[in-house]
């Protein structure tokens, strides 16, 4: 795995979600001056969304999940930083999946959120252990509960 192959997965991703300037690794790079970096950490987006698209459907994820985790025992959700959406955009496939229980041995067993970006709507996969499933289809206007996870490419 190259450098550059690293540094694409990152470019998007904000330092904190308590920061009033949410810094990118480009804008650090530029506070610091460290000019022979900007090339490498400027973000290459290969699957453009609309800002107001983009931030819409991540409203609604983030109301998904602590809507169906929040109360289960098992899920913290007060410590993780749920996902920023802009980060799919730099994927060839848009695709990310997070655990929930990440002090699991095997995180197949816990619950997880699995996410693809299909072009301007999500497709979410709520997952209890291996077994136990719903999936979602999230546009701008709202969620929508569907009997089956299908992404046509």
């Amino acid at each position: 795995m190259s450098v550059d192959y690293i540094l694409g997965l990152v470019r998007t991703v904000r330092d904190t979600k308590d920061s009033s300037e949410y810094s990118t690794p480009l804008d650090i790079a530029r506070e610091h001056g460290w000019k022979d970096l900007y090339g490498k950490l400027s973000p290459v987006i290969r699957r453009p969304v609309n800002h107001k698209a983009l931030q819409a459907l991540q409203l609604h994820l983030h109301n998904l999940i602590r809507d169906t985790f929040g109360t289960h025992p098992e899920a913290h959700l007060a410590c993780f930083l749920l996902p920023e959406l802009e980060i799919l955009t730099e994927f060839d496939r848009s695709r990310i999946w997070f655990p929930l229980n990440p002090e699991l041995l095997d995180t197949r067993d816990g619950l997880a959120v699995h996410i693809v970006l299909e072009r301007n709507e999500l497709v979410v996969v709520m997952r209890w252990g291996r077994t136990v499933r719903k999936s979602y289809r999230i546009s701008m206007s709202g969620v929508q509960e569907i009997q089956q996870a299908v992404v046509l490419h």
